[in-house]
Order: C-alpha cells, then sequence, then structure tokens
C-alpha cells in the first residue's frame, strides 16, 4: 500500500494532527511518541500529580462534613469534582500500567499498519485498478483523521473553558480582596469548592495559601485535562477502526470487479477474509475495562450536576451556569464514547451488506462458500462493550440519561401494569416452549447421517432459530417484564423486650435471633459456593473447548484426521451444553427468589441509608455494611453469569478462526453447522424473569433507585 517513505511521512503528518494532546500527555506523565531515557521522570510527575490529587480530597471531605445538611449545592458539586478527578486518575493509573500497549496501538495507527499488511495491494499490484483503489483508501482514510480532529478541538475547548474560568475566578477573587480591598487575612478562594479548617482565613500567608492552592490546582488539572489525552486515543483509535472497515467494504465491492481475472478472484476474497480478521481483534481489549468506571463515574456526575442544577436554578444563576459548564465537559466524555462507539458499530453492519452486494451469483462454488461463510460469520457485528456492562452506542448513551430522569418518577403506574404482566408472563411460557424446538433438532446424532439428513437438519435448525413469540402487533412481543416491591417489618417480642437477662425472656428471643442470624449470614453459603465452583467449571470446559478448537488445523494434525478431530470437539461441545443445561435446570428457580429478596433487601438498605446520612453516621455505616454483605450474593451470580454467557460466545468465534479455508468440503460444512448451533449461545437464566448477566444486576440497582428516591404520596 505505501513505500516507506510514505509510511513514515504519513506517520509524522498524523502525529502532528494530534500534536495537542501529545503535549498534554506529556504534562501528565505520559509519552505517546518513541520512548525515552527521560521518560522515568515522566512517571514520577505522574505520581506527584495522583498524590497531590488524592491527598486534595481531605479538603473535600472537610467540606462535606460541615455543610451536608446546609449547604446541598455546595456539597454535590465537591462530590462532582471529587468523582471525576477519581476518573482521570484511573486513566493516569491505566496510562501507567500499559504505556507500550497504547503507544504501539497508536503507532500502527497513525502508520496505517494494519494496511500496510493487507497483501492484497500485492494481488491487484499489476492491474489497472490497484491505482484506483489506493486513491479510494487513501480518502477514506484522510476524511477520518479529519474528522478525529474536529472532534479533538471541540473537546479541548469545552474542557479548557471550565478549567481556565475556576482557577481564573479563585486568583482574581484572592487578588482582588489583597491588593484592591487590602485585606491581608481575607478567606481565600480556592479553584474547587473545598475547605480546609486551618488555613482558609490566613490569606497569602505561607504554607496556609501557598499548600491547599497547590493541591486543588493539581485536582482542578485532573478534573479538566487529566484524563483528556485517554479520550482523545481513544477517539483517534476508534475512528482509525470505523476508517478500516468502510476501506474493507470498498474491498469487497471489488471482488467482482471487471479488470480483476477471474482467476485471482478466490485469493482476492481470502485476501479481504485476512484483513477482516485483523481489523476483528484490534481495538476492544484495551478499553474494555477502564470504560466501564467512566460509565458509571459518569452516571453519578450527570446525576449530581443535574440535581445541583434543579436547585440553584431558582437561588442562583451562577450555580446554574457552572453547573452547565460542568455538564457540558463531563458529560461530552460519556457522549464521545457512545457516539464514536455507534459509528464503529454502524460500519460494522455495513461489512456483511458488501459481502452479499458483490455479484457473486455467477461466481464458482468456492468464491460463493467463503461469501456465504462471510455474511454468517459478519452477521455477528462488532461492538466496542463497556466491559460486560454494555456497549457504546447511541441507545446506551439514550438509556444513560434516560436512568437519571427515571430516579425522579413516581409509582402511580404500577397497578395499572398488572394486566400486561398477565400477558407477558403467558407470553414468555409461549417464547420459552418455541426455544427448545432448535436444540432438539440439534441434539439428535446428526453427524454420522447421510447428507440428505444432514441438509434437513440444517434447514430446520436455520429456520427454528427465529422463535415464536406472541407479538403485540407490530410493537413489541410478550415477555416477562422486570419489575417488583415489597415491604418488611422489624422483629418484636412484646411480652420480652422490657425484661433484661431474666430467663427465658432474654434467652429464647436471643436463641431464635442468633438462628435467624446464622441462617441470614451463613445459611447459604455452601449453596453459593458450589455455584461458583461449577459455573467456573463450566466456564473452564467452554474455554478448553475453544482451545481445542483453535488446534483443529494445527499443522501438527494429520489432514485425513481433521475431520474426525472435528467431530470429537462437536461431542465435546455437546457435552458442555448439556452440563450448561443441567447447572441451569438446578439452579434458576431458587436463584429468582435470590433476585426478590435482593431486590427488597438493597432497596430497604439504601432508603435508610438516605434517611440516616444527615442524622447517623453510625446507621449509614451499618447500612453500609449490610449493603455489602446482602449484596455480594446477587453480584457473585451476575458476575459468574456474566463469564459463563462470554465463555460460551467465544465458542462460534473459535470456530470460525480456525483455517478453514482450505480445509475440504466435509470440514467446512461441520464447521459451518457449528457456527449457526453455537450463535445460540447458552445462559444462566434467572427462571423465566431474565439472565444471569451484569446488565441484569445493574437493572436490579436501578429499580432499588427507583424504590428508593420516588415520592410518597
Amino acid at each position: 500500500m505505501y513505500t516507506s517513505e510514505e509510511a513514515a511521512a504519513l506517520e509524522e503528518r498524523n502525529y502532528h494532527n494530534l500534536r495537542e494532546i501529545i503535549r498534554i500527555n506529556y504534562t501528565i506523565g505520559f509519552n505517546s511518541r518513541t520512548p525515552t531515557r527521560w521518560d522515568f521522570a515522566l512517571r514520577l510527575w505522574s505520581m506527584v500529580l495522583i498524590i497531590g490529587g488524592l491527598i486534595s480530597f481531605y479538603g473535600h471531605w472537610q467540606l462535606f462534613i460541615r455543610y451536608v445538611a446546609t449547604d446541598m449545592p455546595r456539597v454535590t458539586e465537591s462530590v462532582t469534582t471529587v468523582l471525576q478527578a477519581s476518573t482521570s486518575i484511573l486513566k493516569i493509573i491505566y496510562f501507567l500500567r500499559a504505556p507500550r500497549e497504547f503507544y504501539s496501538l497508536l503507532q500502527r495507527a497513525c502508520r496505517h499498519q494494519l494496511l500496510l499488511d493487507c497483501e492484497l495491494f500485492e494481488l491487484i499490484d499489476d492491474l489497472p485498478m490497484a491505482a484506483k483503489m489506493r486513491q479510494q483508501v487513501n480518502e477514506i482514510m484522510d476524511g477520518f483523521w479529519l474528522n478525529t480532529r474536529r472532534q479533538l478541538l471541540v473537546f479541548l475547548y469545552s474542557i479548557c473553558l471550565t478549567t481556565i474560568n475556576n482557577l481564573f475566578m479563585s486568583l482574581g477573587m484572592n487578588f482582588y480582596r489583597y491588593f484592591i480591598a487590602h485585606n491581608e487575612s481575607f478567606d481565600m478562594v480556592l479553584p474547587l469548592p473545598t475547605l480546609y479548617p486551618s488555613c482558609m482565613d490566613k490569606g497569602f500567608a505561607f504554607p496556609c495559601f501557598h499548600v491547599p492552592m497547590f493541591l486543588e490546582s493539581c485536582g482542578l488539572y485532573l478534573c479538566g485535562l487529566g484524563g483528556i489525552g485517554f479520550d482523545v486515543i481513544f477517539i483517534a483509535l476508534c475512528l482509525h477502526c470505523v476508517a478500516l472497515m468502510k476501506t474493507l467494504c470498498h474491498m469487497i465491492e471489488c471482488a467482482t470487479d471487471g479488470e480483476l481475472p477471474q482467476e485471482r478472484r478466490v485469493q482476492y476474497l481470502r485476501c479481504c477474509i485476512y484483513q477482516y480478521q485483523r481489523v476483528a481483534s484490534y481495538l476492544n481489549e484495551c478499553y474494555k475495562q477502564i470504560i466501564l468506571g467512566q460509565f458509571l463515574l459518569s452516571l453519578l456526575v450527570w446525576g449530581l450536576v443535574l440535581f445541583t442544577m434543579s436547585i440553584g436554578i431558582s437561588t442562583s444563576a451562577t450555580t446554574t451556569l457552572r453547573m452547565m459548564m460542568y455538564l457540558a465537559a463531563a458529560g461530552y466524555q460519556i457522549v464521545i464514547y457512545c457516539y464514536n462507539g455507534q459509528r464503529f458499530t454502524s460500519a460494522s453492519e455495513e461489512i456483511p451488506a458488501a459481502f452479499y452486494a458483490c455479484a457473486w451469483q455467477a461466481e464458482n462454488r468456492e468464491f460463493r462458500r467463503l461469501i456465504y461463510m462471510m455474511i454468517m460469520r459478519t452477521n455477528r457485528g462488532f461492538k466496542l462493550q463497556v466491559s460486560w456492562f454494555s456497549t457504546m452506542t447511541l441507545p446506551t448513551f439514550a438509556w444513560s440519561t434516560s436512568m437519571l430522569t427515571a430516579l425522579r418518577l413516581t409509582t402511580y403506574l404500577i397497578a395499572a401494569t398488572f394486566q400486561v404482566v398477565i400477558y407477558c408472563y403467558n407470553g414468555q411460557y409461549f417464547a420459552s416452549a418455541s426455544e427448545e424446538i432448535p436444540a432438539a433438532f440439534y441434539a439428535c446424532a446428526w453427524q454420522e447421517e447421510n447428507r440428505e439428513f444432514r441438509r434437513l437438519i440444517y434447514m430446520m435448525i436455520m429456520r427454528t432459530n427465529r422463535g415464536f413469540k406472541l407479538q403485540v402487533s407490530w410493537f413489541t412481543t410478550m415477555e416477562l417484564p422486570t419489575f417488583l416491591w415489597f415491604t418488611a417489618l422489624p422483629a418484636l417480642y412484646p411480652g420480652c423486650m422490657d425484661k433484661g437477662m431474666t430467663f427465658p425472656y432474654y434467652h429464647i428471643p436471643m436463641l431464635l435471633e442468633t438462628f435467624a442470624l446464622y441462617i441470614c449470614g451463613m445459611g447459604a453459603f455452601g449453596f453459593d459456593v458450589i455455584f461458583i465452583v461449577l459455573c467456573l467449571h463450566c466456564v473452564g470446559l467452554m474455554q478448553s473447548l475453544c482451545h481445542m478448537i483453535e488446534c483443529a488445523t494445527a499443522s501438527e494434525l494429520p489432514r485425513e484426521l481433521r475431520v474426525q478431530y472435528l467431530r470429537c470437539c462437536i461431542y465435546q461441545y455437546q457435552r458442555v451444553a448439556a452440563f450448561a443445561l443441567e447447572l441451569n435446570a438446578c439452579f434458576r428457580q431458587i436463584i429468582l427468589i435470590q433476585f426478590l429478596l435482593s431486590l427488597l433487601v438493597w432497596g430497604l438498605v439504601l432508603f435508610q441509608m438516605s434517611v440516616g446520612i444527615a442524622s447517623s453516621f453510625l446507621t449509614t455505616l451499618r447500612m453500609f455494611m449490610y449493603l455489602a454483605a446482602g449484596g455480594y450474593q446477587i453480584v457473585i451470580y451476575c458476575y459468574n453469569g456474566q463469564l459463563f454467557a462470554s465463555a460460551a460466545e467465544q465458542i462460534p468465534k473459535a470456530f470460525y478462526e480456525c483455517n478453514w479455508h482450505e480445509e475440504s468440503q466435509e470440514f467446512r460444512q461441520l464447521v459451518r453447522m457449528m457456527i449457526m448451533r453455537s450463535n445460540r449461545s447458552f445462559k444462566l437464566d434467572v427462571s423465566w424473569f431474565s439472565t444471569m448477566t451484569l446488565p441484569t444486576l445493574m437493572s436490579v440497582r436501578i429499580l432499588d433507585m427507583i424504590y428508593v428516591c420516588t415520592p410518597v404520596v
């Protein structure tokens, strides 16, 4: 695609497009360019910023203690800045933990390394279409780098506006009080809302002014510019991936071009498949975990900012304006993740259409088989994941903002939903029964039957994968909704409470409550641990199966044994599937009870915390301990259930990524059947209520927050 000189010039030009962020990264201690011997000094500076920011949390804590009952807008603004600084500190630590990984990803993007590695351009180098294709690819890549530059500048200006406003407002107020009002012991104004009790009225006296100002400047810099380098590198890498997918679609469209000789088209299509596999494994793992923290903290920041705006809009225009600036600066972070993640997802959804749109009808059988396999594989599009929490798309962004609105809704709709529950509950029975049909077709021993039998099985599995559902016109389907709320009463023994330690008034209630306490604490411990062991064992089986499948085309395995080896993998898959179904059947009913009671427990504990936080610190602490102990049960179910579901989703990927392109027809038929079957991955069910995954856990927590925050009419 490029000569070495062109690649070097391209790399330098793309780095120049990111020059502001590269300089900002230097100021937080990260070298985005070639490693140097001074990188250790940059790391030391990163540690100074992180330590300064963490120490500044002391001032926020002091302000929280003093004003929590009297000045809620000021407290919420302080908490907002703490959360924003925490997000930036996490990103800087992530930079420090894997600096070479980020450097390698960014360098590969700036050099267009995946295009340099593409064998397709060597294949068509002697054809007239080569120059036209290179020109089109360059135009696509340049357009996305220009888009990256625009997003960078908008993001940088929005962050700098808030940061400069806070810094110069504090310095201006301090200088005015000292030089113009001639007040040597004035109350100093810091860049962020904090409180240092012994320093606030000392004016410019050293160190009462200088130390808090340095700490809060570190906190302000972390809030504003600490995480911007991380976010802009994400923008660059994400849009680079989008551009690669756009170029791949263009390459696929040219697979049946008249200028491409017939005898080269199969090899050309294989080059497109190899390029697709490179793009598929490029980005997601690097940003998967840190973005989960960004999402959760951003939700809290948005909620607090909107709360402060709702209070301050009628009392202080300054507070409202400052909160709008916070909203623009902090909110833009999550917006860029969802917006660019949506572009990533949309671009990936164009790939199967590109495979289908080329004129494959007139090509040979091998070409058509490759097209068929790629259409089937690319229907599982790429998505940038927020850990196992969700995906980076605009619906996720809309959900995150609507969740904040949902916290302020009332419960007047609950009574009217009972009729809907009746329909959806029975509709769920209907849908669950229909989903057993393809499993029954697959479970019969089709591997040893004749070709006609396997074709019929294949057709029925493909048809019955679209299960039956009772529809509500064209609007939706009747399935079980997820809502519940309860109430509870404390224990009381009327004739015993005022008798002291008199027998049996003290001993019998104490014995009964000790039994209850033991049951609450240790009663279900063995059950939960057995679930963890079985679930992780099943995850281990699925991961070992993926490794077996990957070795199906290993060079050490003789070609004549590969079909039988693949059959053995299929038999192992069926055993693992049976084990997973047995595990699901064993735990699904009792875990429904666990979910429903956990919904109640968390709701009541959060309500008690919201009441006790202003009256009793000990009550809040005790409720927090209940929250950690009681909530951990449902967390381990959802976390291990997510591991289970994620491991199951790797199986079709393992079948696809073995080198099936060069194998026999029977081998490819088996791979095709298994990709189609394993696309219906395993999940641990909570009866018919939901699945054991982290999104389910988050839904339960949202319902708890709605229950807690709903006003009583």
